[in-house]
């Protein structure tokens, strides 16, 4: 399925083992948004853990820029 984008173009965020395991297959960039059980947290070197989604503004922010048509205005 596509959606319209390229692969470069796309992250994955996802909460749970068997999606961030998704994001990671997929080789886009993969976030987990920490799980409450520190053992369902991902052990995998690809996957950027992150507390919130401010912390994945900061991450898009220091890789997109300002100027950079895929940077939010969140």
């Amino acid at each position: 399925m596509s959606m319209g984008f390229l692969v470069e173009e796309c992250i994955y965020v996802d909460d749970s083992e068997k999606g961030v395991e998704a994001g990671v297959n997929a080789e886009v960039p993969t976030f987990q948004l920490a799980p409450l059980n520190p053992n369902a947290r991902s052990k995998d070197s690809n996957v950027v853990v992150i507390n919130s989604l401010l912390d994945l503004k900061i991450w898009l922010s220091e890789r997109c820029g300002q100027k950079n048509e895929y940077a939010y205005n969140w």
